[in-house]
């Protein structure tokens, strides 16, 4: 029992890959974000549901807040690999870099530097990235002006940036750590 308590939030972590690859397989063919977001809640109930029968089970042997530890422990542990995952699957889907690989890789005859510059120009990425918050309903157009269309994009940036100020200790690579001078 001991050994599953040690690996459950990897194991945790193993499901809500194969979750999200299902769904995105499956049932939302056009979002990856909402597939990595319900994989990772649904994950997550595993992990509280499981830190609960095994907190059960263990009963009077184990002290409240070493149960509370654990599950922290365990809580943090599942969250850090969900942020790796996020970042390494949306590495392959929206990084210019990795894009421009795949291409030159898919032309074999190479490319010319106005072939390259037709497709990553700041005004072709900026429409792709508008276009694809408009498809998402993400966003929306009014009267020439681009408005958030509900709450969820500000509560989704708003984790971001406050997980990678725990994991990190600053929320863009452009912040200095908070233990290196300013001046």
């Amino acid at each position: 029992m001991a050994f599953m308590q040690a690996v459950l939030p990897v194991w945790v972590f193993a499901e809500m890959v194969i979750i999200q690859i299902l769904l995105s397989r499956l049932v939302f063919k056009q979002s990856l974000l909402k597939t990595v977001i319900v994989s990772f809640c649904a994950g997550l109930c595993v992990l509280v549901f499981q830190e609960y029968l095994y907190f059960h089970s263990a009963g009077a042997s184990l002290a409240l807040i070493d149960a509370a530890g654990y599950g922290l422990l365990h809580l943090m542990t599942y969250a850090a690999l969900a942020y790796c995952y996020m970042h390494f699957i949306n590495l392959g889907e929206t990084a210019r870099r990795i894009r421009l690989v795949r291409e030159l890789h898919e032309s074999p005859g190479g490319l010319s530097l106005e072939q390259i510059l037709k497709c990553y120009n700041a005004g072709v990425i900026l429409e792709n990235r508008l276009g694809r918050l408009l498809n998402n309903r993400q966003i929306v157009l009014k009267g020439g002006r681009y408005y958030l269309q509900g709450r969820f994009m500000i509560f989704a940036a708003r984790s971001v940036l406050a997980l990678k100020e725990f994991l990190l200790g600053r929320g863009s690579e452009f912040d200095l750590p908070k233990d290196q001078d300013r001046s």
